[in-house]
């Protein structure tokens, strides 16, 4: 029986690091996504803005889950747009919007969205899905935390 699971994720950031500093640093993506987000077993550029994630195991009473996922970035002046590509169950979508912050600083507005499904028994089903929403906030929790030690410099 496959299970749907989906999380949403929204974070406003902000720090002295230079407006054009941070925004270049962000957007260089083959960078920032795999030196900030934590559990990102590999990040690999399938050309045209189209990335590849493969996040570490999670493992959970006998059963294992890897998320894997194609992206797609589509990038503006200020901000970067995610949209899944070649989705088969797992798709992440969202956006990074950045805007000057007082004192030439820099805001950021992170917004993101998760959902998969899995294959599981309906035993298992309540339990497996708080403990995956539970474990990719925890992902964006500390990729947000990342993202401001670098706006922070």
């Amino acid at each position: 029986m496959a299970v749907r699971i989906e999380v949403t994720y929204s974070k406003q950031l902000s720090g002295p690091k230079k407006f054009d500093e941070a925004l270049k640093y962000f957007l260089n993506v083959e960078q920032s996504i795999p030196s900030n987000f934590p559990g990102l077993q590999s990040f690999k550029p399938l050309g045209s803005d189209v990335y590849e994630w493969a996040f570490e195991k999670i493992s959970y009473s006998g059963y294992d889950f890897q998320i894997q996922f194609q992206t797609k970035f589509i990038f503006s002046k200020t901000a970067a747009d995610i949209v899944p590509h070649n989705s088969k169950g797992t798709e992440l979508s969202g956006r990074w919007e950045f805007s000057e912050g007082t004192g030439g600083g820099t805001n950021l507005n992170f917004k993101a969205a998760f959902a998969t499904e899995l294959s599981i028994p309906s035993l298992f089903k309540s339990m497996a899905t708080g403990l995956l929403q539970k474990e990719i906030t925890k992902l964006f929790d500390r990729y947000s935390d990342n993202v401001a030690k670098v706006l922070s410099p």
